[in-house]
């Protein structure tokens, strides 16, 4: 993408993996495949970034791509950029933390965490 002139953003999330008794840090996406490209239309083109190899689907609605506001990927940025998202550094998230739930029947709901069993894999 930047090879085109485009900017982009990778969610990742820093987590603790162990294979064969070895424990190493690595980087998972936070949404998936899912990735923030910046398109400065109308100087570029969304079809060029459909149009890209790696590129499988866009969220749009009726084929039209559906813009996320600026303030929440520079948002999500930061906080990436802060370590927020370092479940080495910061460890995962606590019993006891205050979470806003993002969607669903609850959706803007505020919740505290009381337990964590099994593999802790929150959707930020």
């Amino acid at each position: 993408m930047a090879r085109q002139g485009f900017r982009s953003f990778y969610p990742r999330r820093r987590i603790w993996v162990s294979h064969a008794r070895v424990k190493k840090a690595v980087e998972r996406p936070i949404l998936g495949q899912y990735l923030f490209v910046e398109v400065d239309h109308p100087q570029q083109s969304y079809s060029t970034v459909s149009a890209l190899p790696d590129v499988d689907h866009m969220v749009s609605n009726l084929g039209a791509p559906i813009p996320f506001p600026r303030h929440w990927v520079e948002s999500a940025i930061r906080r990436y950029m802060a370590g927020e998202f370092d479940e080495v550094a910061q460890g995962p998230i606590p019993v006891g933390a205050k979470i806003r739930i993002m969607e669903g029947e609850f959706n803007e709901q505020l919740a505290t965490v009381v337990s964590v069993k099994g593999r802790l894999a929150p959707t930020l």
